[in-house]
């Protein structure tokens, strides 16, 4: 059965106390209150992945979007 996904971009705040307590909240792999951690970038990704949807054919984006399904089916441990 395929798994649900969920991608958050967080804005860090420039003070460090502050930076710290979100990277030890939020760890960069592993569990997180029973979600597995697949993927982390240090950069606005969702943005990229907006400004690469208004340069790209819709039929491209829709290929992307099948093919990035497919291989994450694939990665899926069996459950």
């Amino acid at each position: 059965m395929p798994k649900d996904y969920m991608t958050i971009v967080i804005e860090l705040p420039d003070d460090p106390t502050q930076r710290k307590a979100i990277s030890t909240e939020l760890p960069l792999s592993g569990t997180f209150h029973g979600g597995r951690i697949t993927a982390v970038s240090l950069e606005d990704e969702i943005t990229v992945n907006e400004m690469l949807e208004e340069m790209l054919d819709s039929s491209e984006v829709d290929d992307a979007r099948a093919r990035a399904k497919s291989i994450t089916a694939r990665a899926e441990p069996a459950s």
